[in-house]
């Protein structure tokens, strides 16, 4: 469960990411920290550039995203990405990098993640409570 005051219309709240590429080739985690806005109304899982030179990851294939702003501005490309449940376990979820993302935040969690698990926002007291717990048999065990 994530806690967050209550700043505009943006959610941002902290989550950990990894590339599991390397975290196959290594054995180990190698978790970053990242800003990440839960959004339903994506699609898909949308990082930045900046998260994904970070990551080391190398983008697969070309896409285009339209959002609320019309059509994303630059170079759009679809990689494999981990969404740290904790430090062993992690949802896969495939994401599109395009140069930067309103708010200012490096990740916006899209349906394709959220529709793993059960996803409730409250508010009480002007504090935002966002929580997600995936569903049984979606999360990978990282060590066996």
């Amino acid at each position: 469960t994530h806690t967050a005051d209550i700043q505009g219309m943006a959610l941002a709240l902290q989550v950990l990411v990894a590339n599991p590429v390397e975290m196959k080739n290594s054995g180990s985690s190698q978790w970053i920290g990242a800003s990440a806005i839960w959004d339903t109304g994506a699609q898909h899982c949308v990082i930045t550039s900046d998260l994904c030179a970070r990551l080391k990851l190398s983008p697969r294939a070309k896409t285009y995203f339209v959002g609320v702003g019309g059509n994303v501005p630059g170079g759009t490309d679809i990689v494999y990405l981990s969404l740290s449940g904790d430090s062993d376990t992690f949802l896969i979820a495939l994401a599109g990098v395009v140069n930067t993302l309103p708010g200012n935040v490096d990740m916006l969690i899209g349906m394709d993640v959220i529709t793993q698990g059960d996803f409730t926002v409250s508010t009480k007291n002007g504090i935002i409570t966002v929580a997600f717990s995936p569903y049984p048999g979606k999360l990978k065990k990282l060590r066996q």
